[in-house]
């Protein structure tokens, strides 16, 4: 196919459009992971006769589409183009905020959220491997610091967002908002990025395993969100529990059979792929539960309105944003996991001051707000050195389908993380929820924890230099 660029005249180059394009189409679909959590005390009262666990759906529907379709769409893209897969993605995404901003009931509103991360899934690996091939390797850390920033950001300050759109406007809106954004970056992409015809010889990838593996994050979602009102030794809870982890196996038996698997199992074989993706699971368990059980307390707890609440987390993606402009830059010098280590270790401090300093009258800037801080300056420094190391030693070729594992992984953690807080805050609020708050954040500590010792296993970058990576 005829490559496709644009000679207009522009204040930036060809691949700072392309930067601009990408990440701010990753920015929007990372806005869509978490503005929805503000919105779901609006959404409990306007559906008043559908259960909680039911409607957090709308909150895990579209991690869980997106964590399944995410590595099958690095393979998709690498046959059929990159370009035109994230071009695709964007059409959808389109399509599915006006659908989810004209839903007439909770299954129609939980359709949407699915299509969005079907979208989502398209767009976010895609984006990813189109700027990896665009920069020179020196140059990546930095590229992929500004690109995860956007992101994180945006998935951080989702809130905020939500919370003003929902107060002022409703719940409606925060999709209506999506349909422009995503007509005017596929519209700019369609000038600004060359195309790529792919690879179609590859062949067309698993789909059993793509949906088996969708099953098997959903089955896992579904345990965690419904052990609330089901109770955790009840046989549906224990069943599905069991179900996620045994489907996974299975498709991970399949991958190892198959000419075009839902997993490359060789790229495991490299230390920072593998280790880099345990970590940036966990980190992201912990990450997606402190966003939604922060939105939940202030609001619970404390009193704040939606708006209030959603602002109230911001000094977090504020300090994010700017300390992982730092951190790419800094990770092209002395590498991502001396970044990762301190960040992860700040991040899991703030959730143990949030367990332990936290009371039921509102103390917010003596105690909430340095908290906030620390949460954001962690989030900058690991968030994207994560999926940097992640991809560090992996082959241009399979950068496309790297960057996807990567991401599903990051999704399944996202996933896992607001369905573990419904299930446990379940509608909990007052004076007397706060163990239930407490509870989350001590766990989540626990989870970043783990997180922190995966990351002292991740190789050294001098050491990966030293194999010529």
């Amino acid at each position: 196919m005829r490559s496709r660029v644009t000679s207009r005249p522009s204040g930036l180059t060809g691949s700072g459009r392309a930067l601009a394009v990408l990440a701010g189409s990753f920015g929007v679909v990372s806005v869509a992971l978490s503005v929805m959590n503000v919105a779901f005390d609006a959404l409990v009262a306007e559906f008043s006769t559908t259960s909680t666990a039911t409607l957090g759906w709308v909150l895990t529907g579209y991690t869980t589409m997106t964590a399944a379709m995410l590595i099958a769409a690095g393979r998709i893209a690498d046959a059929y183009g990159r370009t035109r897969t994230f071009l695709a993605g964007l059409a959808v995404f389109a399509a599915a905020s006006l659908l989810g901003a004209v839903a007439w009931n909770p299954a129609i509103l939980i359709a949407a959220r699915v299509a969005q991360g079907l979208g989502a899934a398209l767009v976010t690996p895609t984006s990813l491997a189109l700027l990896l091939t665009i920069y020179p390797p020196n140059k990546r850390s930095t590229v992929i610091g500004i690109w995860g920033s956007v992101g994180a950001v945006a998935a951080a300050g989702g809130p905020a967002l939500g919370g003003l759109v929902v107060d002022t406007l409703g719940w409606r809106w925060v999709f209506w908002f999506n349909v422009p954004l995503c007509l005017a970056m596929w519209w700019f992409a369609r000038r600004w990025l060359t195309r790529d015809p792919g690879d179609a010889s590859a062949g067309a990838p698993d789909a059993i395993g793509i949906v088996m593996s969708a099953v098997a994050v959903g089955a896992l979602a579904l345990g965690l969100a419904q052990s609330g009102e089901w109770g955790w030794g009840d046989t549906r809870t224990i069943a599905a529990l069991i179900a996620g982890p045994g489907l996974g196996a299975i498709v991970a038996l399949r991958s190892a059979r198959h000419p075009v698997p839902v997993l490359d199992l060789a790229l495991f074989k490299l230390r920072s792929f593998s280790v880099g993706n345990i970590v940036n699971l966990l980190f992201n368990v912990a990450f997606s539960a402190m966003i939604l059980n922060n939105v939940l307390f202030l609001s619970r707890v404390w009193g704040y309105s939606q708006t209030e609440a959603g602002f109230g987390i911001t000094p977090s993606p504020l300090s994010a944003a700017v300390v992982a402009q730092l951190a790419g830059r800094a990770a092209d010098r002395i590498g991502a996991r001396a970044l990762i280590i301190p960040g992860i270790a700040l991040f899991a401090a703030a959730l143990l001051f949030l367990t332990y300093g936290i009371g039921t009258e509102p103390t917010y800037w003596t105690r909430w707000f340095p908290a906030a801080l620390c949460f954001g300056t962690g989030v900058g420094l690991t968030f994207t050195n994560l999926s940097s190391v992640s991809v560090a030693e992996v082959p241009p070729h399979q950068l496309a389908v790297a960057s996807a594992t990567n991401g599903a992984a990051r999704s399944i953690g996202t996933v896992l993380g607001p369905a573990f807080v419904i299930g446990t805050v379940g509608a909990a609020s007052g004076a007397g929820a706060i163990a239930t708050f407490d509870r989350v954040w001590l766990i989540s500590a626990v989870i970043a924890g783990l997180s922190l010792v995966g990351a002292w296993l991740l190789p050294r970058e001098e050491a990966m230099n030293g194999r010529g990576l």
